[in-house]
C-alpha cells in the first residue's frame, strides 16, 4: 500500500482559496493536543508506524522500541 506524505497534502491545502475561513471547520486541531508526558498526540500515533517501517527496512527491531519494552518490563509496568 502506498503511503502519501502529509507535507505535500498540507501544502496543497494551504494553497486553496479560503477567504471566508470555511475550511477552518475541517482543520485537525485534535492533533495539537498533548499527552500527560508532553508529547503531541500525532507524535505518539506515528511512533508504531515508524517502528514498523524500520523493522521492514532493516529486519531488526528499533533500539528505541527495545529500550522502551525492556524499561517497562523492568519497572513492573504492563506491556501491551
Amino acid at each position: 500500500m502506498k503511503m502519501n506524505s502529509l507535507r505535500p497534502l498540507l501544502r496543497i491545502c494551504h494553497q486553496l482559496p479560503d477567504k471566508d475561513s470555511t475550511l477552518r471547520a475541517y482543520e485537525a486541531s485534535r492533533f495539537n493536543a498533548t499527552t500527560p508526558l508532553g508529547k503531541s498526540v500525532a507524535e505518539v500515533g506515528c511512533e508504531p508506524i515508524l517502528h514498523m517501517r524500520h523493522f521492514q527496512a532493516t529486519k531488526k527491531l528499533p533500539e528505541k522500541l527495545v529500550h522502551q519494552v525492556l524499561k517497562q518490563s523492568s519497572d513492573g509496568a504492563a506491556v501491551s
